[in-house]
């Protein structure tokens, strides 16, 4: 099982995927059919985890701000 999102981000202009398995929770950006994608880490270098829809978007609003900001 898995808890899969898709923000249409204006600040970025595109549609991101966030993904996280909910065994483990660690959240992935736009993953694909071949990889992973981008496994998210938080600023003092620890994986993101997201065990619920609510965390995965609290999650997905930080790195849209944090990669916005660039």
């Amino acid at each position: 099982m898995r808890i899969d999102i898709k923000i249409k981000s204006r600040k970025l202009g595109r549609t991101i995927r966030f993904m996280a398995r909910e065994t483990s929770g660690y959240v992935f950006v736009d993953p694909g059919c071949m990889t992973w994608g981008e496994q998210l880490f938080d600023r003092n270098g620890n994986a993101e985890i997201a065990r619920s829809e609510a965390a995965l978007r609290r999650v997905a609003r930080r790195y849209i701000s944090r990669v916005a900001a660039v």
